[in-house]
């Protein structure tokens, strides 16, 4: 009767507790988030003192070839491991845009490739450390040889999967998948 129901939510409430805290938490962990990043943090990356190979892609919210693109590095980003490349983001919208256009952008794409938010509003600080031939244009993308033995820069927008990966094949003298 009543008291068996009593006895019975007394124990399931405990239970629903931890459920419901469980089901919000992986909802917090599957979101996609990007690391704020500083200029040192960008110097460390570029050093690329890894035994894969780094791509780099600069983009922005607001770039139309940039978010054309995206889709082709989130897919490499994928399949980044079996690459042996590690693939980075770095989006140049600014702190003040973090919560209003990254995150609802990188949720609505459910990416989750590694994106990092350049937090230095100077370019002038930072562009001729990425390369000294970039001009400023976005999509940018960067290419380190594992052990940061070479640097390959690309300022152009690649127009298809097909078309990254043949310019990283290119460079990494292998095929890219």
């Amino acid at each position: 009767g009543i008291n068996d129901l009593i006895f019975h939510r007394q124990y399931f409430r405990p239970f629903l507790a931890v459920g419901l805290f469980l089901f919000a938490l992986t909802g917090l962990v599957s979101a996609q988030n990007a690391r704020m990043a500083s200029l040192n943090d960008l110097e460390l990356l570029l050093k690329g003192e890894s035994e894969k190979a780094l791509v780099i892609n600069f983009w922005a919210t607001w770039c139309r070839p940039c978010v054309a693109e995206i889709p082709f590095f989130e897919k490499l980003s994928v399949d980044a491991e079996k690459n042996n490349l590690h693939v980075v983001l770095i989006n140049i919208d600014g702190e003040k845009d973090y919560h209003k256009l990254l995150l609802p952008f990188l949720k609505k794409r459910k990416m989750t490739a590694e994106t990092w938010l350049l937090t230095e509003p100077n370019a002038n600080l930072w562009i001729d450390k990425v390369s000294p031939d970039w001009g400023g244009s976005i999509p940018v993308t960067l290419v380190i040889l594992p052990g940061g033995t070479e640097r390959v820069f690309a300022e152009k927008d690649f127009e298809s999967q097909e078309d990254l990966n043949t310019h990283l094949s290119l460079i990494l003298k292998r095929d890219i998948q």
